[in-house]
């Protein structure tokens, strides 16, 4: 839940968006909730974000962010890129700035657009007024409507006129926007929900009946693809319950077979401690013996292990893949619920393992030892 005066999130968005939050990159959703310090990277398409007091602002394609709020101001650090702020009025001592490397553009009035490519800054100012503070000689001017300023190298250029029309070409949402959406559920059907509620988003906006019919019809094909995918989980997740249940039978046995040559293998130490060399001799050839379905033994639980293995990645890819989907919500829980189980059972076999291996070693010393007793 957003705290009053701290609330950042993200409204809309169209193509690949990132946040890094707490040093961690992870994939933006609809309504995620940006937390002071996070960062925001719009690879391609374009992103918006809303501020707790209604300032939006949109992030343009190749454009990373820092956010950057408290109780008495909103601030955006622009990395790279260019962006734009529609900021509501503000509450009194309240302030909004969008910073670079290269100046500061504090607002005075309601729409502005700044861009800065690591070495240049713009500031466009297309309603209200916006003062521009540069970072190189401390030096502030004031931009009003349709009014632009570079500043490059920390310095501030002369003030000129701007093109309103050009602007309006790139901002704001249309039906190119909900195309590119429609265009990416049908590549990327695992996040189907998540881009069908964008969709419908903009539809609102738009108010346009042709894209609310094919929003229902995707959604009535997703149903179809919903089932399949829940028939994939289900299929997926017993095909492991029977790897591993396979598996922990062998290595049951395993285990079985390596109990009763401890048992022996104890006995022999004993007999060839009180000298019994003849009975230790026929012990230990019967402990021999062993070996080889021992070997054998191995060799089953590794080629189950490497198979269960397979079976496990493969319901962790399908996890991975359809972990947005809140039509399958009950066979993801119940997949990452069976990856853990077995991800307990492998530790167990692998610890179990090493020492099987240890076991070929441990008798050939043995045979040794009882050698070199025999001669003396």
């Amino acid at each position: 839940m957003c705290i009053y005066l701290l609330c950042v999130y993200l409204n809309l968005f169209n193509g690949d968006v990132k946040v890094k939050s707490e040093g961690v990159w992870k994939e933006g959703y609809l309504e995620l909730e940006l937390r002071n310090g996070d960062s925001v990277f719009v690879l391609d398409g374009k992103a918006e974000i809303v501020f707790d007091d209604n300032t939006t602002a949109i992030i343009d394609s190749n454009t990373m962010i820092g956010i950057n709020t408290s109780e008495n101001s909103n601030r955006i650090y622009l990395n790279f890129g260019r962006i734009w702020a529609k900021v509501s009025k503000l509450l009194t001592g309240k302030i909004f700035e969008i910073e670079d490397n290269n100046c500061i553009a504090g607002v005075r009035g309601t729409e502005f657009v700044v861009s800065y490519n690591g070495d240049s800054s713009g500031i466009d100012v297309l309603e209200g007024e916006v003062e521009v503070k540069e970072k190189g000689l401390n030096k502030i001017v004031r931009l009003k409507r349709f009014e632009r300023i570079r500043v490059r190298r920390k310095i501030l250029s002369k003030i000129q006129k701007i093109d309103e029309a050009r602007y309006e070409r790139w901002f704001g949402w249309d039906k190119r926007d909900a195309q590119k959406i429609i265009e990416r559920i049908k590549e990327r059907r695992e996040k189907r929900e998540n881009l069908l509620e964008r969709l419908e988003i903009l539809q609102q906006r738009l108010q346009d009946n042709e894209l609310k019919k094919k929003i229902d019809e995707l959604r009535e094909e997703g149903a179809k693809d919903d089932e399949l995918i829940r028939l994939r989980g289900e299929y997926l997740i017993k095909r492991l319950n029977e790897d591993i249940s396979r598996l922990e039978s062998i290595y049951r046995d395993l285990e079985s077979l390596r109990g009763e040559l401890r048992i022996k293998i104890d006995r022999l130490k004993s007999l060839i401690k009180k000298r019994e060399f003849k009975e230790a001799r026929v012990l230990f050839n019967e402990i021999e013996s062993k070996i080889p379905f021992l070997k054998a033994r191995l060799r089953e639980v590794f080629i189950l292990y490497e198979k269960v293995e397979n079976a496990k990645n493969r319901l962790e890819e399908f996890v991975k893949i359809n972990r947005d989907n809140k039509k399958v919500r009950d066979i993801i829980k119940e997949a990452k619920n069976k990856i853990k189980e077995v991800n307990i059972i492998q530790k167990k076999i692998q610890n179990g393992l090493k020492e099987a291996k240890l076991f070929e070693k441990f008798i050939n010393d043995l045979r040794i030892k009882l050698q070199e007793r025999e001669r003396k």
